[in-house]
Order: structure tokens, then C-alpha cells, then sequence
């Protein structure tokens, strides 16, 4: 009848003379448990570490995911950043940013994900994308079209965001010291540039801040060596998948959610669990943007009155006369088979201009 010590309260389990902390939760409870039940089986602790690690990678994995994570982008262009926006939903959900800035904007996947997010968390974040929109040695250059329909794409957001058209140096002096939350880094990867660009805009950035690189997981840039180097003295997570995203943590008054991101590093299990949760949701988005470009190309525009006949029938399936309709629309779909690959025959026949046979 020994009294127990402050905070602890006696848990009746069957077999063991088990003591549970008031702030204990069920499921570490049974942990405790499992891993007491190791113990009194005379085990070599190889067991205790397994239950341990896969408790605490998945308590660091679910940490790091929300219902943002799900959230698909409504902006769906071409774009090696397409397998992070789910990741990108997430950090901003976390961290809550009050600027956002993003260097390097091209099309604008990334950013207006960015902008997205903000929106649909209602919160008050000021978001401004920076760039020439001319091309650089990476993307090659480009015509006046790809500014154009950004600034169309990008109207739904004119309440909070703006975008820049100016060299990332030039810009940088419209921002005040210690004003930036989040700052995306996705401009030229030759690694002077990128540090520069890193160096130049670190004085803007606040005591909460997080910055974001692109291409880490790309050996032949230079941003993946600047990426090394700034790992050892900076708290930090990668992502390996769609060309590699680097999280660098650069405040000190980082929200709980984003240090357990960068705790999540330190832990082998719930680094690959992350890693897998957001390489599969970023799965999803490249499954989608490929399903787009068939949905407007010409295969798919051929065959649409066969899909609608198709959906037709489906629809009165069961019924009495639906035996002809199918009877009808196979009878159609050779037809249209027949003419589309005529049409397409002649077409090239016009098209090569054969010349007449000469007759001797």
C-alpha cells in the first residue's frame, strides 16, 4: 500500500506492475507496455528499439502532415517544383508566413501554390514573386507569352501579392532587414549565383524564418553543393523526390511545427516516412498534369464522340433496348475508325507531295 509518487496513477494491466504518467497518452501507454512485456520476457533490447523508433518516427511523421498535404494545386503547368506543392500547402499552413517571397518565378507553379495556400487559409500574408521573366542559362529564354499568362493566372491574388519584374539585387533593397518568413530560392543554380542570391537576401529574412531550394538532389548543380554546405551549420530536411527540396531553417523562433520537421532529420525512420508520405502525394500531382496534356492532345479530342456514346450507354445499361444501341455504336466506332484513319492517311499523303511515277 505504498503511496504512489506525485503525477502517477496506478494503470491496472494484466501481468505487469505497470505506473502511468497523468500526461500519458493511450498510445504511449502501449508503447510502455509492449516494451515492458520485452523487458520481463528476457529479451536483449534489440526489440525495445524497434517499438521505441517505430513509435517516435510515426508521431514525427504525422507531425508533419495536415489536411493542407491533400490540397491539390488549381494552377497546373509544366514544372519540376509539380511534386512539392503538397509540401508547399503544408509549410505554409505550419509556419503561417507573413511575407513570402519567392525568387525565380518562371511559370509560376510554386508560386501561386504559395498563394493558394494563403488564400485558403485565410491568412494575412503578403506574397511577391521576383523575376525578369526573360530566361536564365537553366531555363533557357523565353517569350513575353510566359509573363502574360502568369499575370492572367495570377489576378485571383492581386489582394495580397505582387509580382516583381526585376533582377533578385535590385529587388532585394524594397524589402526592410528581418521582414521575409519564407523565401524560396529557385533562380540560376550555378553555385556563385546561388550563394549570392542566399547571402544578398539573408539580412531580410526574420527570426522565424525558413528558406526553400530547389534542385538539391540535382549533383551537376551548384545549389546542391551550396545545399551541403549549409546543412552542417543549419537546422534542416530534404526531400529527395522531384529533384530535391531543401528546408533550411534560419530563425530562432521557429513554430513547433517546423522544429519538428527538423527534428524528424535526426531520426532515420521518420526522415524516410516523411520522404514517402509527400513523394507519394507529389505522385498524385504528376499523375494529374499528365492526364492533363493527354486530355488536350489530339488522340483524346479524336475519340470523344466515342466516349460520349460510350457514357450513353452506360447510362441505360440494364434497360430492355440497350442491346441495340450497342449493336449501334459498334457499328460506329468502326465507321469512325475507318474514316479517322483515312483521314489521317491522306492528310500525310497532301502533306509529303509524292511525285508523279515517271513512265518510260
Amino acid at each position: 500500500n505504498q503511496a504512489l509518487p506525485v503525477g502517477l496513477k496506478e494503470t491496472p494491466v494484466t501481468g505487469l506492475n505497470n505506473f502511468r504518467p497523468l500526461f500519458c497518452s493511450d498510445d504511449q501507454l502501449v508503447m510502455r507496455m509492449s516494451v515492458m512485456r520485452e523487458i520481463e520476457g528476457g529479451g536483449d533490447g534489440k526489440n525495445v528499439m524497434k517499438i521505441v523508433a517505430s513509435k517516435v518516427s510515426t508521431d514525427f511523421a504525422a507531425n508533419c502532415l495536415s489536411p493542407a498535404s491533400f490540397w491539390f494545386p488549381d494552377h497546373l503547368v509544366a514544372s519540376a517544383w509539380a511534386e512539392h506543392a503538397p509540401f508547399g500547402f503544408w509549410l505554409v499552413d505550419a509556419l503561417k508566413p507573413s511575407c513570402i517571397v519567392e525568387l525565380g518565378v518562371h511559370h509560376g507553379f510554386s508560386y501561386l501554390a504559395f498563394c493558394q495556400a494563403v488564400r485558403g487559409l485565410n491568412l494575412r500574408s503578403r506574397c511577391y514573386g521576383i523575376d525578369t521573366w526573360k530566361g536564365d542559362e537553366h531555363t533557357g529564354a523565353y517569350g513575353e507569352d510566359v509573363y502574360e499568362q502568369l499575370c492572367r493566372d495570377h489576378l485571383r491574388y492581386t489582394g495580397f501579392s505582387r509580382l516583381i519584374r526585376s533582377t533578385f539585387d535590385d529587388a532585394h533593397e524594397q524589402f526592410s532587414d528581418g521582414s521575409i518568413d519564407l523565401l524560396h530560392i529557385d533562380g540560376c543554380h550555378f553555385y556563385e549565383a546561388v550563394r549570392n542570391d542566399f547571402e544578398k537576401w539573408r539580412p531580410k529574412l526574420s527570426s522565424r524564418a525558413v528558406v526553400l531550394f530547389h534542385d538539391t538532389n540535382e549533383p551537376g548543380f551548384g545549389v546542391a553543393k551550396l545545399w551541403q554546405d549549409l546543412c552542417e551549420p543549419h537546422r534542416h530536411f530534404e526531400f529527395l523526390h522531384g529533384h530535391g527540396l531543401g528546408v533550411l531553417g534560419i530563425g530562432k523562433n521557429l513554430p513547433i511545427r517546423i522544429e519538428e520537421l527538423f527534428s524528424a532529420s535526426r531520426n532515420e525512420p521518420s526522415t524516410q516516412l516523411v520522404r514517402a508520405a509527400y513523394s507519394r502525394l507529389g505522385e498524385a500531382i504528376s499523375d494529374r498534369q499528365a492526364a492533363k496534356r493527354y486530355e488536350t492532345s489530339t488522340s483524346w479530342r479524336l475519340t470523344a464522340p466515342l466516349r460520349a456514346v460510350g457514357d450513353f450507354l452506360q447510362s441505360i445499361r440494364g434497360q430492355k433496348w440497350s442491346k441495340a444501341f450497342d449493336a449501334l455504336f459498334e457499328v460506329c466506332r468502326r465507321l469512325f475508325v475507318a474514316r479517322s484513319i483515312t483521314g489521317v492517311a491522306t492528310s500525310y499523303a497532301d502533306a509529303t507531295e509524292l511525285p508523279s511515277p515517271v513512265h518510260h
